[in-house]
């Protein structure tokens, strides 16, 4: 496994399907995603620790970058424009930068009842006391998430191409706060079946 963070992590955590993660980052410390068993969609959140209406914006992201595909080296920014990470390290290369997390409004248009992740981002972001106002499509990174636009404008959600020990490394350019969901919706979007993912904190 590469990476850009030689040290040992300052902690480890192991997600499951269906659950979630949160915490506090300071500028310079890297989160490190790790997809255990392959095929594996995480939504990610981030907001300013000093102001929480400041909130990482996909949209504005690919504004900047001037392109839909992010990856190693992308710089992401928040809804005032600002850089909120930096991934420094991406041994997949597809992920979805359109914005959006399934919730149980959006699970019913496919017939499931069941919470999404909207809602376990939810729960996290509460367990911070963190403000939820800013949460919204546009603030969700999809890591991993194999959702390519079609040269004749299809989109559709195709399995992950993400391996067993694939990663993503993310350095804070502020304070922050952080959220996660890993996925459980069934395939397409995580292959076969939903499996754990593990987060790293690194500084």
């Amino acid at each position: 496994m590469t990476g850009t963070s030689s040290s040992e992590p300052l902690w480890v955590r192991d997600v499951a399907p269906g659950a979630g993660a949160s915490g506090r980052v300071s500028a310079g410390q890297a989160l490190r995603i790790i997809d255990l068993e392959g095929q594996q969609v995480a939504d990610l959140v981030a907001f300013s620790a000093e102001d929480p209406g400041e909130h990482l914006d996909v949209t504005y992201t690919t504004f900047a970058a001037e392109s839909w595909q992010l990856g190693k080296d992308s710089v992401f920014v928040t809804n005032r424009m600002r850089p909120i990470w930096t991934m420094t390290e991406d041994t997949c290369g597809a992920h979805y930068a359109g914005g959006g997390f399934c919730s149980r409004e959006l699970n019913a248009l496919f017939g499931v009842d069941q919470p999404g992740c909207y809602e376990t981002i939810l729960d996290e972001l509460r367990h911070l006391d963190a403000p939820t106002t800013g949460l919204n499509p546009a603030s969700c990174f999809n890591v991993f998430m194999n959702f390519p636009y079609g040269a004749e404008g299809e989109l559709k959600v195709q399995e992950s191409l993400s391996r067993p020990g694939d990663i993503v490394e993310l350095r804070a350019e502020m304070d922050l706060l952080w959220a996660v969901s890993v996925c459980h919706m069934p395939g397409p979007c995580n292959g076969p079946h939903p499996t754990p993912m593990r987060f790293e904190l690194y500084g």
